[in-house]
């Protein structure tokens, strides 16, 4: 994801997509 300085940067969906990052590597962790 590329980020320029002056865009406009939605919150919400930025902070949706980490959480769903972290949610996926925790699952990933659970399974070794």
């Amino acid at each position: 994801i590329d980020f320029h300085e002056g865009d406009a940067v939605d919150e919400a969906a930025l902070k949706a997509l980490i959480l769903e990052a972290v949610r996926l590597n925790m699952l990933k962790v659970r399974k070794r």
